[in-house]
């Protein structure tokens, strides 16, 4: 549909296709997060007439899905950055940007067992 997608993750995906781009950001990685976003996303729409924008977020873990006697403070950091902190910067990321006129659209989607 003339869609331009870009994908972020830490791991490459399998898709090969002119209208995709694939940055290698680790979004747990909040340290220096919105750092590698504008330094490397923005450019991407610097001068761009865009009539609609989406952000569609699904790079939730359930890493911590069991029982509370066994939840391990480390690793719930790394997951609450991961499924709270990194989508609040790319919709802070998303608002900035404010495309002039631009339909913009977010979608979350969480995991779960």
């Amino acid at each position: 549909r003339g869609w331009r997608v870009v994908g972020i993750a830490r791991n490459r995906a399998g898709i090969d296709h002119p209208r995709y781009q694939h940055l290698n950001i680790d979004l747990s990685r909040v340290e220096d997060l919105e750092d590698r976003i504008e330094k490397e996303l923005s450019p991407m729409l610097a001068g761009a007439r865009v009539a609609q924008i989406a952000l569609i977020n699904s790079a939730a873990s359930p890493g911590l899905l069991g029982t509370i006697e066994r939840t391990d403070a480390a690793a719930m950091l790394k997951v609450y950055a991961l499924n709270v902190v990194a989508p609040a910067c790319l919709m802070g990321w998303l608002i900035r940007l404010d495309p002039a006129g631009a339909i913009r659209t977010v979608v979350n989607i969480s995991s779960a067992r």
